[in-house]
């Protein structure tokens, strides 16, 4: 079973411009582990995050598998939705070796099943989150880090869960559901 705990900034902390390796903000950019993002993807939570889109999303997963993938869906103004995925492949010495970016494409429907999934595993509700296993006995190691993020005029939202080890179920569900659309079906093994 899943618990949700909450990271709360210090009173009076003052908010820092972004250095270029800072994808996340500074709240949260201890706990991801893949601390830059494939060329191309820019930090959602910046203010100027939604370059002229309604609201964007992104899922990012990386771990102890020598695979990085990033999967952002972008809402345009005009309701329609495309989606990016990049896949990452690193080689022994960790450096990138191959990488894979194309465009998919996800319609309304899709995307409002996929803010039901959300809905459901309650992703979003707390910012930030940071999903952690009620056991207390639990000894979580390793794992692959699953990365929601989502921004739109309400602001930015950031929720972090280890696959293996404290992931509700919802949560991989709605991670499972961007990847079969992103043509990623493959990639389900880094949720189990």
């Amino acid at each position: 079973m899943a618990i949700l705990s909450v990271a709360l900034l210090a009173s009076g902390a003052r908010a820092i411009t972004a250095k270029k390796q800072e994808f996340f903000p500074p709240e949260v950019v201890d706990s991801v582990w893949w601390r830059d993002l494939p060329v191309g993807e820019t930090p959602l939570w910046l203010p100027d995050a939604l370059a002229g889109n309604a609201s964007r999303i992104r899922l990012s997963i990386s771990g102890i598998v020598r695979v990085r993938l990033v999967i952002r869906v972008d809402e345009r103004t005009d309701g329609k939705f495309v989606g990016h995925v990049i896949l990452v492949t690193l080689g022994r010495s960790g450096r990138r070796q191959k990488t894979i970016s194309r465009i998919f494409r996800i319609s309304a429907a899709d995307m409002a099943e996929f803010h039901q999934q959300t809905s459901s595993a309650k992703l979003w509700e707390l910012y930030p989150e940071h999903w952690v296993s009620s056991d207390e006995n639990d000894i979580c190691i390793d794992g692959e880090q699953l990365v929601f993020e989502r921004v739109d005029e309400r602001g930015y939202r950031f929720s972090e869960i280890n696959a293996q080890c404290a992931a509700p179920r919802g949560a991989i569900n709605a991670a499972r559901f961007l990847l079969d659309k992103a043509g990623m079906r493959k990639f389900h093994r880094l949720l189990q």
